[in-house]
């Protein structure tokens, strides 16, 4: 049964019950995860009914190695080559059509202050995170990146070898670099930040 057919079936003193109980959860100590999952089924309307824009389409081909993979990369950070080693790094083994989707995080309507977590809860809502690859592989398609512009791959967190807990990120310096974000717990997110994410599957 849908959201939408449950909501029609409820009576007016289901629903104030409901609403009651809502209210409840909203002012105890587990009100901003409750505020967050209100908040998500709210959106669900629009996003199970209709699909998201499509950014645009990549085609996964698997490399032999992480070292042809790499030698693939004109320009590569630091800190994206600790990510790359990373036994969380597992390499494709067959080839895969993926849509993806770029929303800012204030599209994604979660408020003024906004923590990774929060996108991550998002992404897995209303599409599907990225695997660590894919940023290769959209590095090496997005090659009409304008300069300055800053993409971050909504991704699982990766704690690299010095122990900062870093995602993949797609950067044009006046150079197509993949880069890395240092994902703090204690820094909120710009409002302005843009997340590429896998499109919801089609059913």
């Amino acid at each position: 049964m849908s959201q939408g057919s449950i909501l029609r079936n409820l009576t007016i003193s289901d629903a104030r019950a409901q609403m009651n109980d809502l209210e409840k959860k909203l002012a105890g100590p587990n009100g901003d995860d409750c505020l967050l999952r209100l908040k998500e089924f709210l959106r669900r309307e629009d996003t199970l009914h209709s699909e998201m824009e499509v950014w645009r389409t990549i085609m996964i081909r698997p490399f032999d190695s992480k070292s042809d993979l790499a030698l693939t990369l004109a320009h590569v950070s630091i800190t994206a080559r600790l990510l790359l080693i990373q036994p969380e790094f597992v390499l494709y083994t067959k080839e895969e059509q993926i849509d993806l989707v770029v929303k800012s995080v204030g599209d994604m309507g979660l408020g003024d202050t906004v923590y990774y977590s929060q996108i991550l809860a998002w992404i897995e809502v209303n599409g599907a995170l990225c695997q660590m690859e894919d940023a290769v592989h959209i590095r090496l398609q997005y090659s009409d990146q304008s300069i300055g512009h800053v993409l971050n791959v909504g991704m699982k967190v990766v704690v690299d070898r010095n122990g900062d807990r870093r995602i993949f990120t797609i950067e044009n310096p006046h150079k197509l670099l993949l880069s890395t974000h240092h994902v703090s717990s204690e820094y909120p997110l710009s409002v302005d930040a843009q997340f590429v994410f896998r499109a919801p599957k089609k059913s």
